[in-house]
């Protein structure tokens, strides 16, 4: 097996089955912990899976066992190619990402981290994307190296994009910037938690639209002299954060 091809060692795959999530919108640590780490076993250079992969599959028992509403899947998918274990191996990673993956129709949490070592356990304040996938046909195919097993992922609608995994005690977000100003004029906010910026993914609220309106990205529109409080949520975080407005005239 050449090593240099088995993984860049910065991306590390986490599997298991989609009932170790107990709740996709928001995953616990010890959910994410329990996922097994399959990046040894991961094949890169026959793997193509993530957010930007669209597949097709015309196997309709397939769509119609997983509910599915058509048979395209614009949003993720794609598939990955795993190494084949020798006939020796019964209990290393390699052997149960195959037995994991050659079963088609096996519904699974699909985790994945970048930029971390693969070996290193997933962590609160990890960055993952986080994929309900089922398996498809599989096939196997030769390389130069070796034989290697490609499997499709199919979506299964649940997933979480640059999903910050908390601690196992629940950490709260902080809002910083404009406290205020005059009416007609924009102010701008931003959220953090765990260390990471998270305007653009936190949930923004106003208490009093008519006073100040908030869009996604923290941007906030002052509309009438008053005073309104904006909130700012994120999915695991212990509480939402407050920042205090006030419009003048």
């Amino acid at each position: 097996m050449n090593a240099t091809i088995v993984s860049n060692k910065r991306i590390g795959w986490f599997v298991g089955p989609d009932t170790t999530i107990a709740d996709w919108e928001k995953p616990s640590l010890a959910n994410v912990q329990a996922l097994t780490n399959y990046s040894p076993a991961i094949r890169t250079d026959g793997t193509d899976f993530g957010l930007q992969a669209t597949e097709m599959t015309d196997d309709r028992s397939f769509a119609d066992e997983a509910g599915a509403q058509a048979l395209g899947y614009s949003a993720f998918g794609g598939n990955v190619s795993s190494f084949i274990p020798a006939a020796a191996d019964t209990a290393s990673v390699v052997r149960q990402a195959h037995t994991t993956f050659k079963k088609p129709r096996t519904k699974l949490a699909v985790a994945q981290r970048f930029g971390v070592p693969e070996a290193q356990p997933i962590a609160a304040g990890d960055e993952i994307n986080l994929f309900r996938v089922i398996t498809d046909a599989e096939n196997v195919e030769r390389r130069q190296t070796g034989y290697s097993t490609t499997t499709e992922l199919v979506d299964q609608d649940d997933h979480l994009v640059n999903y910050i995994v908390p601690p196992a005690v629940a950490a709260s977000v902080t809002v910083t910037g404009a406290s205020g100003g005059a009416v007609g004029s924009v102010g701008l906010l931003a959220a953090e938690y765990q260390g990471h910026a998270i305007t653009v993914g936190a949930q923004w609220v106003s208490s009093n639209p008519a006073v100040a309106t908030v869009h996604p990205g923290g941007v906030v529109e002052y509309l009438s002299a008053g005073t309104a409080q904006i909130t700012a949520a994120y999915p695991g975080a212990a509480t939402s954060a407050n920042k205090a407005i006030t419009v003048t005239v």
